[in-house]
C-alpha cells in the first residue's frame, strides 16, 4: 500500500465492522477478526487502511499489511521468518516517532505466530496498532491467549447480512427480497455472480479448501472421506436436533462407517472453522446446558441452496438459519431452549444484560401453529422478551407480551433492543 497510485480498497463497505473496529483503535487492545474463509475479513482490513489514509491521514509507509494467503509470503512458515520480516520493515521507519499500524491477515498458519505478536506487542505498547484475523474459532486457546488475557479484543466475520444484501442490490427489506436472500449466498465475492452453477463450483472449491486446509492439515485426519460425508449430511439436515450417536447409526445405516468419538472430533473441527453453528440445549427453569442433543446451522445458507443432494426445500429450516445468522450477527450469544417436558424454544439469544426468546416457524397459517408457536412462549415466566418470527405478510397483534415480527424486520427490530 505504500504507492500512492495503489487502490487500497474498492468494494462494498461494511460499516458495521468498520464502525466497530474504529471504536477499538488507539489504545493496547490487539484486534483479532474471525471468521470463515472468504467471509469478508480481508476487505474489511482493506476499507480499514484506507479509513486510517484517507480520514486519519497516517502516512502509507507507517502501515505494513501482510496477506499470509498470498504466494508471495509463503516462505513466512514460523514465527522466525515473521519476525525478520517485521524487523525489515520496523528497520525502515525506524526514525519514525509516529503510530505505525501492522495488519496480519489468515495468520493461523504461521507457527508459534503468537510469540511474534505478544513479542510487538510488549516492545511497540504505545506506538504499534495491531490488527489480526484468522479462520479457525480456535486461534485465540493458544499460548497467545493465555499471555494476552484482558490484552485483545475478539470481532466475529460473518457473510453478508440480510440488511447489507438489500443495500447492495438496492432492495427494500420485504418478503421478496428476503426470498431471494433464503435462496442465495451470502458470501460477498458471489454478490455479483448470477449463474446457479458458478455459485455452486465457488461453494464447492470453498468448502474442499476449508475441509483440507484449515481442517484436514492442522488436525492430521485420517478420514476426509468420512469428514466430507459428514458435513454433506448436515447441510442436508439442517436444524435438525442430532445428537452424536444419531448421527452415527443414521450414517452407518447409509453404509458409511464412523465411530462416535472421531464423529465428535469432526463436528468440533466443523465448527472451528466456522462452517457450522452447532447449538446446545439450555434448560430455562434449571438454568444450565443439557447434554445430548444439538442443532446445526450454516454459517452460509448457500451451502444448503447449491451443494444439497436433499428434494425438501426447507422454507422453515432455512428461515431458522437466517434469523440465528440475524442474532450472531449483532452479537448475541445463541442456545436452543427447553422450558418444560415437551416445549422448546427455537433460541434463546442473550447480549450483555438483555434475554431475547424467540420462535421461527415460516407461517402462522392455522390456528394449531398459532397456539404452538405463543403457546412454548407463555411457558416462560420471566420478564424478558419474547417473539415469534415468520414470513406471513399480514402482522399479527401482540398476544400476553408476545409479540409477532415478519422476518425481514428483524434485522432492525434486534438493532434497536436495549
Amino acid at each position: 500500500f505504500w504507492s500512492k497510485d495503489r487502490v487500497i480498497f474498492d468494494g462494498y463497505s461494511r460499516k458495521m465492522y468498520l464502525n466497530k473496529i474504529k471504536d477499538y483503535l488507539d489504545n493496547s487492545l490487539i484486534k483479532v477478526l474471525v471468521g470463515q474463509r472468504r467471509s469478508g475479513k480481508s476487505f474489511i482490513l482493506r476499507e480499514l487502511i484506507e479509513f486510517l489514509v484517507q480520514n486519519q491521514k497516517i502516512k502509507r509507509k507507517n502501515i505494513l499489511y501482510l496477506n499470509f494467503e498470498s504466494e508471495s509470503l509463503s516462505f513466512i512458515k514460523s514465527n522466525e521468518e515473521l519476525n525478520q520480516v517485521v524487523e525489515t520493515y520496523l528497520n525502515e521507519i525506524k526514525k519514525n516517532t509516529e503510530k505505525f499500524y501492522l495488519f496480519f491477515d489468515e495468520i493461523q498458519d504461521v507457527h508459534a505466530w503468537e510469540k511474534t505478536i505478544n513479542s510487538l506487542r510488549s516492545k511497540h505498547l504505545k506506538q504499534a496498532e495491531i490488527i489480526i484475523t484468522g479462520s479457525n474459532s480456535r486461534l485465540l486457546s493458544s499460548e497467545f491467549a493465555t499471555h494476552l488475557t484482558g490484552r485483545y479484543i475478539e470481532i466475529a466475520i460473518f457473510p453478508l447480512s440480510y440488511s447489507e444484501y438489500c443495500q447492495i442490490h438496492k432492495l427494500k427489506t420485504h418478503q421478496e427480497s428476503l426470498s431471494l436472500f433464503l435462496a442465495d449466498s451470502q458470501m460477498p465475492e458471489l454478490i455479483e455472480i448470477n449463474k446457479s452453477e458458478v455459485k455452486a463450483s465457488y461453494l464447492r472449491a470453498m468448502r474442499d479448501s476449508i475441509l483440507l486446509n484449515d481442517i484436514v492439515k492442522k488436525f492430521q485426519v485420517e478420514n476426509v472421506d468420512l469428514l466430507l460425508k459428514l458435513f454433506s449430511f448436515l447441510i442436508d439436515n439442517l436444524a435438525n436436533p442430532f445428537s452424536i450417536n444419531s448421527i452415527k447409526n443414521t450414517l452407518v445405516a447409509s453404509g458409511i462407517k464412523a465411530n462416535p468419538v472421531t464423529l465428535s472430533n469432526y463436528v468440533r473441527y466443523l465448527e472451528y472453522s466456522f462452517l457450522i453453528h452447532g447449538l446446545e440445549r439450555y434448560d430455562i427453569k434449571g438454568k444450565q446446558i443439557l447434554e445430548g442433543e444439538k442443532k446445526f446451522y450454516l454459517n452460509d445458507i448457500g451451502f444448503r441452496n447449491f451443494l444439497s443432494s436433499a428434494f425438501d426445500p426447507a422454507f422453515g429450516k432455512k428461515l431458522e438459519n437466517y434469523v440465528l445468522s440475524t442474532l450472531l450477527y449483532h452479537g448475541y450469544w445463541v442456545n436452543i431452549g427447553k422450558v418444560a417436558s415437551k416445549q422448546e424454544i427455537d433460541f434463546i439469544a442473550s447480549k450483555d444484560d438483555l434475554k431475547l426468546y424467540i420462535q421461527v416457524t415460516y407461517l402462522l397459517n392455522s390456528e394449531n401453529v398459532i397456539n404452538r408457536e405463543y403457546g412454548n412462549l407463555e411457558y416462560i415466566d420471566d420478564s424478558w422478551q419474547k417473539i415469534v418470527v415468520s414470513m406471513d405478510s399480514m402482522q399479527l397483534k401482540p398476544k400476553g407480551g408476545i409479540r409477532h415480527i415478519q422476518a425481514w424486520n428483524l434485522d432492525n427490530f434486534v438493532s434497536k433492543i436495549h
